[in-house]
């Protein structure tokens, strides 16, 4: 169980005690979980922010794609730029139970 509550969040002792009911039909209360969990070294704190890193290779690349797209443009001509991703992927970070 430790391994497999470090490789994915609980935010909430209840969360641990359906997950522990369903994968091994035992059943704990959320007080007896809470124990548990701290005799196991668990405890439950605020999760850090990782950023993602940079690919150096794919930067260049595009920046000389973009150049070279720059160069050939005519004055009416407009390049637009769009994010794909939702604007707060990853910057919220929120408590978790996690080994010591």
């Amino acid at each position: 169980m430790a391994y497999y509550l470090n490789q994915n969040l609980y935010s909430t002792v209840k969360e641990i005690v359906v997950f522990v009911n369903s994968r091994f039909g035992i059943n704990y209360s959320v007080e007896g979980m809470t124990n548990l969990l701290h005799k196991l070294g668990f405890t439950y704190k605020k999760t850090k922010i990782v950023p993602e890193k940079a690919n150096l290779e794919k930067q260049i690349e595009f920046i000389k794609m973009y150049q070279n797209l720059e160069g050939t443009m005519e004055k009416e001509d407009l390049i637009l730029f769009l994010d794909g991703t939702y604007p707060t992927h990853n910057t919220k970070n929120s408590y978790g139970w996690r080994d010591t």
